[in-house]
């Protein structure tokens, strides 16, 4: 971990791949989208990076995927609450998901908006490698809100908008 401010930052990428997005944590350098599955856990365990699995159920984004059980054992933390994923039932596929893969709990606000900044938070111990932190986090307490809809509706008229123009 280098130091570039008085806090810790935790340099990090949600990735689009193939197959659907993920997570690497702890990243030296930008890793390339659209690689398949396999090919960004590989491209972050060559960093040494941690690999962490986001909204992996939710019905409403396009990046539900299979990992081959193989790679399973390469995935270190897998979202269990993300306040922008619209129904809880998806939230709670994640937790069992997660339980039953004896993996780390990760949450997260996901925000598109600055309104919904802090919307989950995650308590934990201090850390001071990549190690601790995933240890701490694993006795880290969530906090979280969902998004109110509204800021759905924002960011995909937003996002139209892009495209129309």
């Amino acid at each position: 971990m280098k130091s570039i401010s008085p806090f810790k930052i935790i340099l990090g990428e949600e990735i689009k791949t193939s197959n659907g997005e993920i997570i690497g944590l702890f990243l030296n350098k930008k890793i390339e989208p659209y690689l398949s599955l396999e090919e960004t856990i590989e491209e972050i365990r060559n960093q040494g990076g941690i690999v962490y699995i986001p909204h992996p159920f939710d019905f409403f984004r396009r990046c539900s995927f299979k990992i081959d059980k193989n790679f399973w054992k390469y995935i270190h933390i897998i979202e269990v609450f993300n306040s922008r994923t619209i129904l809880p039932s998806d939230n709670f596929k994640s937790l069992i998901y997660a339980k039953t893969l004896k993996k780390i709990f990760g949450a997260g606000s996901d925000f598109h908006t600055k309104f919904e900044i802090g919307n989950c938070i995650i308590e934990m111990e201090d850390f001071n490698s990549e190690k601790e932190f995933l240890i701490n986090l694993r006795k880290g307490n969530i906090f979280g809100k969902r998004a109110n809809l509204l800021y759905h509706v924002i960011t995909k008229t937003i996002k139209t908008l892009k495209l129309v123009l």
